[in-house]
């Protein structure tokens, strides 16, 4: 019994296995050769490209490295890795790869690109950083989607604006050079340092600190001449200036005698007349400035034109000087007090005719540029200039909002509101403009409901206007600021880090030890 069945066993097991044997013999008939190809799918094994189907590429990128296959390079022409097979100089035949030394977390996303056909910069790597990559790839920066376009050129933005703030100050702080340099080269240069970079030097940072304290005493005497406060009235010879007349006719009218001389006048038998009685009265509008802030503004002129001079005596750039605007404006503000003086002696008699005052007026108003010298002081009112100078379409946008929407809303309230303080759509216009700004001087307002609509409208209208142009002009200050005051901070520490290397001149002895110090 036992033995029947073991032979009935192995004979179905010989079955078995000649069967497995025979279908196995079959496939392998059936498999083309290399050479051959297969006459179903028409594919053959030396037709070109055909081994980069089955075939996979190893790419080592800063230590990452990634397995792709061939035909996926491929997708993209004429880039650095579709050219890959042409050139073996990255190649390292002990591995059997590629080896770059690049970022390895950005080529994850430009090899993604290969893959999806979409390119993505990832959320933790700058745009300038992105860019310099895409550039050694040869990608396209075109090609990126549009979610990340917006980040992409805000950090490509950021650093241009950076790169041209650095650039600047760059210039700014260079001399000329030359291959020979002459005593007075070298002296022409300290001295423009010590005019132009307060931290050059302790004495620069005093001088400049006097210049600070003088333009603010010249913004003082600038505001305190205009208040009644700091006037006087006139003497009697600017009255005879004033009414064009000589001072012997001017008394003669105030006391009935041609005296010229005050102090030889009686005035016990030349009483003082009173106004009614006299034609050449004093007005008591005719007071001028104290003759303290007229002796300061003096010392102030004097102050700034010597400045001035050592700046064009020292300045290395001849031609610059005269296109810098701070230059300029520094010329404009003194100027008014020597024509102002040029005057007085040339036309005595008629410097306070009407012409002669409406000039000198005109001239006076120049004197505001002084307050422009505060730029050379202070960081944050350049960084202000520099900012509204790079943020010019920023400005056009918000002023054409403005413009399009004070032009619709004035409209409206003058035909939602005709009264007398809306009589025309031009005189709208401040209405429109007090409203949209959220000043609201309350001198002219609408009085029926139609016209509260209109104006409610226009004050949300101006709120909206105003909140979507200015936090782009706030962004650029604090970006250029915030630059300014790093750069600050280095340079502060490069010079402590100088006046320790200078101090720290001694070598450090160690018994059995020589060390050698090397100055530089």
């Amino acid at each position: 019994m036992d033995s029947s069945m073991l032979s009935f066993c192995s004979l179905c097991y010989g079955i078995f296995l000649d069967s497995y044997l025979s279908g196995i013999t079959s496939r392998l008939a059936n498999v083309p050769h290399p050479n051959q190809g297969d006459e179903e799918s028409g594919l053959r094994m030396d037709q070109p490209g055909i081994e980069d189907i089955i075939n996979t590429v190893i790419i080592n990128v800063g230590g990452v490295s990634h397995e792709v296959m061939a035909r996926t390079l491929k997708r993209i022409p004429n880039t650095r890795l579709a050219q890959l097979h042409e050139s073996d100089i990255h190649f390292r035949s002990e591995k059997g790869e590629y080896y770059f030394d690049r970022h390895p977390g950005i080529f994850s996303a430009i090899l993604n690109y290969y893959r999806t056909g979409e390119l993505h910069m990832p959320h933790d790597i700058c745009g300038s950083a992105f860019k310099m990559e895409l550039e050694f790839w040869q990608v396209n920066e075109s090609d990126i989607q549009e979610c990340c376009w917006i980040r992409y050129n805000v950090d490509k933005d950021t650093k241009r604006m950076l790169e041209f703030l650095s650039l600047k100050e760059q210039k700014d702080n260079e001399l000329p050079k030359g291959t020979t340099r002459s005593s007075w080269q070298r002296t022409r240069d300290k001295a423009w340092r010590f005019l132009e970079y307060p931290l050059s030097s302790r004495v620069a940072k005093v001088y400049a600190s006097t210049s600070f304290i003088m333009v603010l005493l010249s913004i003082f005497v600038f505001c305190a001449e205009t208040h009644p406060a700091f006037k006087i009235d006139m003497t009697d010879k600017d009255y005879a200036y004033y009414y064009g007349i000589s001072l012997s006719e001017l008394y003669l009218d105030w006391y009935g005698t041609n005296q010229t001389d005050i102090e030889k006048i009686d005035f016990m038998e030349h009483p003082r007349r009173s106004d009614n009685d006299t034609e050449f009265t004093e007005d008591d509008e005719l007071m001028v400035p104290h003759p303290v802030l007229t002796t300061i503004d003096r010392v102030l002129v004097i102050f700034f034109t010597l400045d001035l001079i050592m700046r064009f005596v020292f300045c290395p750039r001849k031609r610059r000087f005269f296109t810098n605007g701070l230059n300029i404006s520094d010329l404009l503000s003194v100027l008014p007090f020597y024509i102002e003086r040029i005057v007085e002696v040339i036309y005595i008699q008629e410097k306070y005719s009407r012409t002669v005052v409406d000039a000198l007026f005109v001239l006076k108003i120049l004197r505001i540029f002084r307050m422009m010298r505060l730029l050379r002081h202070y960081k944050g009112l350049q960084v202000l200039v520099l900012t509204l100078t790079h943020s010019w379409k920023e400005i056009i946008l918000l002023t054409v909002f403005l413009f399009v929407s004070i032009v619709i809303f004035s409209s409206l309230i003058y035909f939602a509101n005709k009264d007398a303080n809306f009589s025309s759509i031009p005189k709208c216009f401040w209405w429109a403009v007090v409203t949209m700004t959220t000043v609201g001087y309350g001198d002219v307002y609408p009085t029926t409901n139609l016209g509260y609509l209109v104006g409610s409208f226009c004050t949300m209208t101006g709120v909206l206007v105003i909140g979507f142009t200015v936090p782009t002009l706030v962004n650029n200050f604090l970006l250029f600021y915030n630059h300014v005051e790093y750069r600050k901070e280095f340079v502060r520490h490069a010079e402590y880090r100088k006046e320790f290397e200078k101090r720290d001149r001694k070598p450090l002895r160690v018994p059995g030890i020589q060390v050698r110090t090397h100055r530089r």
